[in-house]
């Protein structure tokens, strides 16, 4: 122990520290290297993961809600095909449409429009459903989120609807909690959930 009790200061002592610094370098660097790349490995995988059950959460609340959509299209279908809607008996009409929106939930109004003069010729509690209406003269449509009417706002479901040689227009206003509903319990906790339209 020369200058001071300093091993290390001795200049005969520097090459040997070298190496030790060299050789310790050597045999950390692919255990340092090694962790890293399995952290980067663990985070990658653990990224799928999340991403993999984001994917499947949002398929299955897709699902879920088409099928609520599909079936109110059905009750809509059944509506469209009452023996006063044939009859064009708009006021039983009317009635029909006042009990099945009774035990129907989330419907809000029922509206049906003569397509060629775009009278209404049933409309329960006023409010009339948006332009998206006319895509519906051939096939189903669910329309955009509206604020205009009562107990809105409100998602139009559209249903073409052909009775004694007239096309119509069956116009139906969905609460949009119906669809909250789906969603809300299968989102995480911490996450943030809505329901909205391509607009």
């Amino acid at each position: 122990m020369k200058r001071g009790g300093r091993l290390f200061g001795d200049p005969a002592v520097k090459p040997m520290q070298r190496a030790i610094i060299i050789v310790a370098a050597a045999l950390l660097l692919p255990t340092v290297a090694l962790t890293a790349l399995l952290l980067a490995t663990s985070f990658t995988g653990e990224r799928e993961a999340v991403e993999r059950a984001a994917f499947a959460r949002t398929e299955q609340i897709g699902a879920l809600v088409d099928s609520r959509v599909r079936s109110d299209f059905a009750v809509m279908r059944v509506l469209s095909s009452a023996a006063t809607m044939r009859a064009g008996d708009w006021a039983g009409a009317a009635r029909r449409a006042e009990e099945v929106m009774a035990i129907t939930p989330g419907w809000r109004n029922v509206v049906l429009t003569e397509v060629v003069t775009g009278r209404e010729v049933v409309n329960l509690r006023g409010g009339s459903p948006e332009q998206s209406a006319s895509r519906a003269t051939v096939a189903p449509a669910a329309g955009y989120v509206s604020r205009a009417g009562p107990g809105c706002p409100c998602v139009w479901l559209h249903l073409p609807a052909r009775e004694a040689g007239r096309r119509y227009v069956l116009s139906v206003a969905l609460d949009p909690r119906v669809l909250q509903d789906i969603v809300r319990p299968r989102a995480p906790a911490d996450g943030i959930v809505a329901v909205v339209d391509r607009r």
